[in-house]
């Protein structure tokens, strides 16, 4: 697994974007479990698009907690998946 570095560019921005220059906070996992760094905003987005994506880690515990009470990371049924 790649350890946090947050001085490392987020590298989930769309390619029809410009570079996103903020710093990598969250990995984000697909079902190949192929791990990519982050900006939040963009990990968000990447869960929304990706099926069977999940939150692999994050930089710091407080952003995990934040990121945690996120809907996306939760079922319809409202159980944390």
């Amino acid at each position: 697994m790649i350890e946090p570095d947050t001085s490392r560019p987020c590298a989930l921005s769309p390619e029809h974007e410009p570079t996103c220059p903020a710093a990598a906070v969250v990995a984000v996992e697909d079902r190949r479990q192929d791990v990519v760094w982050g900006c939040k905003p963009h990990a968000a987005s990447a869960l929304n698009a990706i099926e069977g994506a999940r939150i692999a880690q994050v930089a710091n515990w407080s952003a995990a907690r934040r990121s945690r009470a996120l809907p996306w990371n939760h079922r319809v049924d409202g159980l944390a998946r």
